[in-house]
């Protein structure tokens, strides 16, 4: 697929390492149809079960950070955009934009904070509503709504890393049966290991990363973030 050769973005804007696929609740990603490139609809689907290049963005961070100071790269190089900044039930994404402006930033949540919901995340757009995955994903038409007001299951996301982990980041390892890998007693121990979805609290520090890692669902998948730049 080609890239498009886009004007440089403005100082302060860097790419996280790698790629990432956004996972819904059902367990279905994200598309940017066609790569990306596309201003009417259909732009985007949530109706595949595992990560194929349509469904790997790369992740751009604002340092140093206002709100909305993530923004979401689709694989032809154009930018995620909530049009209107959001609030939209129709003509909701469009997957064209060639720069960063207002409704192509995001602001990410941890929803892990308080015990919410352990190793997912909620994406805020300018408008201040949620992005939601209509009915958990599983969608090809009228995938992606938003108007969401407040953070409900249809607006829980997991941020899939998928290839170099890169270095300095925590990284929760999800099993192909949806449970997080816990190390027991924080490891030290080759007798026992279990997995636990209760705290989502298991994680670990990498080096440098090497090799890719997979993020399809029949394999379990990594959910990794920076230890400051990943939420708002």
């Amino acid at each position: 697929m080609p890239v498009l050769k886009l004007p440089d973005l403005p100082p302060g804007w860097s790419a996280l390492p790698g790629e990432f696929a956004l996972r819904t609740l059902k367990g279905f990603y994200v598309t940017a149809l066609a790569g990306g490139g596309r201003a009417s609809s259909p732009t985007v689907a949530t109706a595949t079960s595992s990560a194929g290049q349509w469904e790997k963005f790369r992740i751009w961070v604002m340092n140093p950070p206002p709100p909305y100071d993530k923004s979401f790269q689709t694989p032809s190089g154009n930018y995620l955009t909530a049009v209107d900044g959001g609030g939209r039930t129709n003509d909701v994404l469009h997957t064209d934009a060639t720069q960063i402006r207002s409704w192509e930033q995001f602001r990410v949540y941890d929803l892990s904070a308080g015990g919410v919901a352990p190793t997912y995340f909620a994406l805020q757009t300018l408008s201040k509503n949620y992005v939601t995955a209509v009915g958990e994903g599983g969608k090809y038409d009228d995938a992606i709504h938003t108007d969401a007001a407040q953070i409900g299951q249809w607006e829980w996301f997991r941020i899939v890393k998928c290839g170099d982990l890169g270095s300095g980041y925590q990284c929760t390892i999800i099993a192909a049966n949806d449970q997080a890998l816990t190390a027991v007693n924080g490891g030290g121990s080759i007798a026992e290991t279990r997995s636990c979805m209760a705290t989502g609290r298991a994680t670990r520090r990498t080096g440098r990363g090497s090799g890719s890692r997979c993020c399809g669902k029949a394999m379990g998948h990594m959910r990794c973030r920076p230890r400051t730049a990943l939420t708002s």
